[in-house]
């Protein structure tokens, strides 16, 4: 992959700019994607004289890539095209289906087109990647991505005018305003009702609800926002209450920077039908852009456009890694992924009314949920500023972020690795290939573990405020010879991205000894990855570059040995808690007969606690079974009354 260097900023956004008024030109007689350009359908993403808009030409050693004129002359090979920086196939490319930019949302791409859904109904459109009614369906109105006004109803594939009586999106059936696109009283059409045990979804009446929906009394609801099922079904939030998230809010007023409208927390910075206000909706050409209607300025950097409104796909669980892929009511959207709400946000992140949110960077997010920097400001360390990023660190659209692991900004900003790839010391590396030497996949992200105060020890460790991570585990202060350096206790002496001093970065062809950034390391040390290190010792480079011992071991002169730890033994299988191991009960290679337990290192019968397998366990302290079996502490913790502490 070419990565583009970061001045080229700039010229990248202005051409994106430029590639959104194309919008209004006259295509009617080109089938999309293509645009009409004197009287020739022309592909607008890819075309070096049309490049974004109709006359637009690149120039001599230019070439024309989604939409944008980048350096560079150098084509794909046969059958694939640029698509921001990289080769794709449009005919298999999900995330650019039949042209640059066209996600397929939760379907796959065949042939240049979005496969159908499985479970869309007759007369269903697929329309990225979800089933779409578009008898009913006021996003999706006759056909893709027509979207009703604030006023309007889908009605019979048009859009209706509800004469104000009704708010968007329901219909007047009688003296009732109700959604036919789940009401199984009005399914698709007033007074159409459904069968006894049948629910209406999208305008159909089906035998049970959608996995995103809950069958709340035979309505399939959706309990995030439902102030009458909030989270449960029945579960009705007070007069003065909001449902956010499945919750309650508890508040008469909604959190900055949300407003009330109509009951509803809504975010009027980017809101469609309720920009800058309640009420204000934006035309069906605009998008509401920091509290305004804007016709072809686009989303702010950072955010994505899926349908009509400006998401952030990292965090938005209805746009969850892309355009229309939404997470459960119990799931959380982080980093592009759905997790279970019961397992929380994931370490380092805060959840913010259903969004797990990084408060270090996230400029909208900033120290803490919806503290927002600004369109001008950066988010640094938790800390709003207008001076720039922190030593180290690189703007990428408000968000200090660093290149090396990021997954969205690997090596240069918006160079974003593939589902299936990490960013690895600035380049995208496939899953198969694993981390590099010392890292551990966490969530998608390559992390040392040893050091990495989000990630102590586990992925699911986090050290609280004033505790560092030091070698796996979270302590008060930083041991002699390691410095704190933004919340992580590194050796200035050999980090590369703090020689000397915190912040303080070598070149990639340089390594850090001794606190300089010199092209050789000093006598006794070797350079690995970019770092000098003493193969003697080091735990991640053992005797040789990229030997790292296993958590349980240390580098003693170059070899990996046992280092168990109480109250663990090291035996021939490894390191062993000869308290409860059958085959080395209360002493290496001691086995116990088949139908024995091992309790407190004797063989015994019966097991008077708990039987996890072969093993009889006391689940109140054993930190491989803490409160039940398998559930298993993470490393640097103890199981203190049958909870991981």
């Amino acid at each position: 992959m070419q990565i583009l260097s970061a001045g080229l900023r700039s010229a990248l956004l202005l051409g994106a700019l430029l590639a959104l008024t194309a919008c209004g030109g006259d295509d009617e007689s080109c089938a999309l994607p293509l645009t009409l350009c004197d009287g020739v359908c022309m592909n607008l993403n890819i075309e070096h004289d049309d490049c974004g808009v109709c006359g637009f030409a690149c120039g001599p050693d230019e070439r024309c890539s989604s939409g944008v004129c980048v350096p560079g002359t150098e084509d794909c090979e046969d059958g694939l095209v640029e698509c921001s920086g990289t080769c794709v196939d449009l005919m298999t490319d999900r995330r650019n289906c039949g042209d640059c930019g066209v996600g397929c949302g939760r379907s796959g791409c065949e042939n240049g087109q979005c496969e159908e859904v499985p479970g869309c109904k007759a007369g269903d459109l697929t329309c990225q990647g979800l089933c779409a009614n578009p008898q009913t369906d006021s996003l999706n109105c006759g056909a893709c991505g027509v979207r009703c006004k604030a006023d309007e109803s889908c009605q019979g594939g048009s859009c209706v005018s509800t004469g104000g009586q009704c708010p968007r999106g329901q219909t007047a059936c009688g003296d009732a305003c109700v959604d036919i696109n789940f009401n199984p009283s009005h399914c698709g059409g007033c007074d159409v009702a459904c069968g006894e045990s049948e629910y209406c979804d999208a305008g159909h009446c089906i035998d049970e609800c959608p996995t995103n929906l809950t069958d709340c009394e035979g309505e399939c609801v959706d309990a995030r926002s439902d102030p009458d099922n909030c989270g449960a079904c029945g579960n009705a939030c007070g007069d003065e209450e909001f449902c956010q998230a499945g919750q309650c809010t508890g508040s008469a007023t909604c959190d900055f920077p949300l407003e009330d409208c109509s009951g509803t927390c809504v975010a009027t910075l980017f809101d469609h039908d309720n920009c800058g206000s309640c009420g204000n909706g934006c035309a069906r050409d605009e998008l509401c852009v920091f509290g305004a209607c804007a016709g072809d300025e686009g989303c702010p950097d950072g955010l994505s456009q899926c349908y009509d409104e400006c998401v952030d796909t990292e965090n938005d669980p209805d746009n969850c890694g892309g355009c229309g892929l939404w997470c459960l009511f119990d799931e959380y959207c982080s980093m592009g992924r759905c997790v279970p709400t019961n397992e929380g946000c994931p370490g380092g992140l805060t959840e913010c009314w259903g969004y797990c949110a990084d408060t270090l960077w996230d400029p909208f997010n900033c120290g803490s949920c919806w503290n927002w920097c600004g369109s001008e400001g950066y988010c640094d360390f938790g800390q709003c500023n207008d001076t720039g990023c922190s030593n180290g660190l690189t703007d990428c659209y408000g968000s200090c972020v660093d290149l090396d692991f990021d997954n969205d900004n690997c090596g240069a900003c918006d160079w974003w690795c593939n589902w299936d790839e990490f960013c690895s010391y600035g380049s995208c590396t496939t899953i198969d290939d694993g981390c590099g030497a010392g890292l551990t996949d966490c969530y998608g992200t390559c992390v040392d573990l040893d050091w990495d105060s989000n990630y102590c020890g586990a992925c699911a460790t986090w050290c609280s405020g004033g505790e560092y991570c030091y070698f796996g585990s979270c302590v008060a202060d930083c041991a002699q010879g390691y410095t704190d350096c933004y919340g992580d206790c590194v050796d200035t002496d050999t980090d590369n991205f703090n020689c000397g001093g915190c912040g303080i970065t070598c070149r990639w062809d340089e390594s850090c000894s001794w606190g300089e950034c010199l092209g050789d390391c000093a006598p006794g040390l070797s350079s690995c990855d970019g770092d000098c290190v003493d193969l003697d010792f080091d735990d991640n480079n053992c005797g040789y570059c990229g030997n790292w011992c296993a958590f349980d071991e240390t580098c003693a002169w170059g070899t990996c040995e046992a280092d168990c730890g109480w109250p663990r033994t090291d035996c021939a299988d490894g390191c062993i808690d000869t308290n409860y191991d059958l085959y080395n009960c209360g002493g290496c290679d001691v086995e116990c007969e088949w139908y024995q337990y091992c309790t407190y290192g004797e063989c015994k019968d019966t097991c008077s606690l708990t039987a996890c397998g072969d093993a009889c366990v006391d689940t109140e302290n054993d930190a491989y079974h803490c409160g039940g079996c398998g559930i298993e502490c993470a490393q640097g913790e103890s199981c203190w009354f049958g909870s991981c502490q």
